[in-house]
């Protein structure tokens, strides 16, 4: 039987109540553990989570999956924060691969310090990276600048022919066709022999070969935008 805390001078209604909403609440189950776990915790309740592991920075249009990694983090951020394995481990769990680099690192003033990146540059991704930084670094150390590293890989592609052969006349009348041998690799030559027939309606064709040889070039550019704390 369900137990309620009603005074001892409750009505009858009441207890009737009581009864009635007391089993229907019995019958919701309540998962503690799961409410607890990151990976297994609804998503309507992951903000109150997050709020109960000190969570510095939340967004309501991040991606479950960001926020799962935010709040799995958290406390592992907490335990390093203010250092530059904070910064980076934060980034991380946002999807952002980025490195710190401390100002002995690169001959800069003192306390200040760089974020290097390979993640595509939007104006979106930079907010939310300086936000990032802000809420886990410590406060005598300022933020420089952000660098985001871009790769472009393009192919060219170059060609060549070379020809050797022997020249010999012929007088006859009659037609000669000479095909060379199509060759494909990386460096190909090809040999044939040219008949040259003393007769005007005589023909003689030989079809060039393509060579075809890919180069892969790949061209860095590095983006610094300076940051300016407010």
């Amino acid at each position: 039987m369900t137990q309620d805390l009603l005074p001892i001078n409750a009505t009858p209604q009441e207890r009737a109540l009581s009864k009635a909403t007391g089993k229907r609440i019995e019958s919701i189950p309540v998962p503690i553990r799961d409410l607890w776990n990151p990976d297994k915790c609804p998503v309507v309740f992951l903000p109150w989570l997050a709020w109960a592991l000190s969570v510095d920075l939340w967004k309501d249009e991040w991606s479950e999956a960001q926020k799962r990694a935010v709040i799995k983090a958290s406390i592992a951020i907490h335990r390093k924060k203010g250092t530059p394995v904070a910064v980076e481990n934060y980034l991380a769990a946002l999807g952002y691969k980025a490195r710190v680099l401390e100002w002995f690192e690169y001959d800069g003033d003192e306390y200040k310090f760089k974020v290097s990146t390979e993640t595509g540059i939007t104006e979106a991704v930079y907010l939310e990276m300086i936000e990032a930084v802000m809420v886990s670094k410590n406060t005598r150390s300022h933020l420089e600048s952000i660098q985001f590293h871009s790769v472009l890989t393009n192919n060219m592609f170059a060609g060549g022919n070379v020809r050797t052969g022997d020249v010999q006349h012929i007088p006859h009348r009659f037609g000669i066709k000479v095909n060379p041998i199509q060759t494909y690799a990386g460096v190909a030559i090809t040999q044939a022999d040219i008949i040259k027939v003393g007769i005007r309606d005589s023909k003689i064709n030989i079809a060039p070969i393509e060579l075809g040889m890919g180069i892969t070039m790949q061209q860095v550019d590095i983006t610094a935008i300076p940051v300016r704390e407010v």
